[in-house]
């Protein structure tokens, strides 16, 4: 059974495992204007580094009520040497964007057909964010085509729910329906910052 993880609570590149971590203070919104995108909404969070697993590239952060996440960190971060316990991070996550969806060239469910970490590439995100570009075959649980925004289980078994900002991506939803088979595009984009 998928585990519903609303993209604005997750951490987007990082935690495609569908790990959400519980903020140690208050989430910051800011917007970023990403060229082909539009105008997109960054959530941000300071959380404290209790064990660090270098082998299997794991960080154990403690919540807001003490209770401690592990999520993994992918090689585009750098050697995790300078992660300590104790050290305070600086989280940056950009919500799920769809950046393409259309009837699939094949018929299987659940399907991963790309899942590519981009650094770089692309135009518009800051230079610190690493990204995931996922292409996927699914069934759409969900679509709002006033609102751009659609939901599917990912091929991790997790419900992401993200954002068309692009005319024509908001226009191929219009001829989509809850239930219907889609290849799906989309972006999930992460910045971890070590504060202290």
């Amino acid at each position: 059974m998928p585990v519903v993880r609303p993209i604005r609570l997750c951490l987007a590149a990082l935690l495609a495992a569908g790990i959400a971590i519980a903020p140690v203070r208050a989430a910051n919104v800011e917007t970023i204007n990403v060229p082909g995108l539009g105008v997109l909404e960054v959530d941000s969070y300071d959380a404290k580094v209790v064990k660090v697993d270098r082998e299997k590239r794991k960080v154990w952060l403690k919540g807001l009520k003490g209770n401690q996440y592990a999520i993994p960190v992918p090689p585009v971060f750098g050697p995790l040497d300078r992660v300590k316990p104790g050290n305070n991070l600086r989280i940056r996550f950009i919500e799920g964007v769809l950046t393409d969806v259309s009837k699939p060239k094949t018929g299987t469910p659940g399907l991963a057909i790309d899942d590519t970490v981009v650094q770089g590439e692309l135009d518009g995100y800051p230079a610190d964010f690493f990204a995931r570009r996922l292409v996927a075959v699914t069934k759409l649980v969900s679509v709002d085509a006033a609102k751009g925004t659609a939901s599917f289980e990912g091929f991790d078994h997790v419900i992401h729910e993200v954002k068309a900002q692009a005319p024509a991506v908001k226009a191929a939803l219009k001829t989509m329906s809850v239930g219907d088979l889609v290849q799906v595009t989309y972006i999930e984009a992460t910045s971890i910052r070590i504060l202290s």
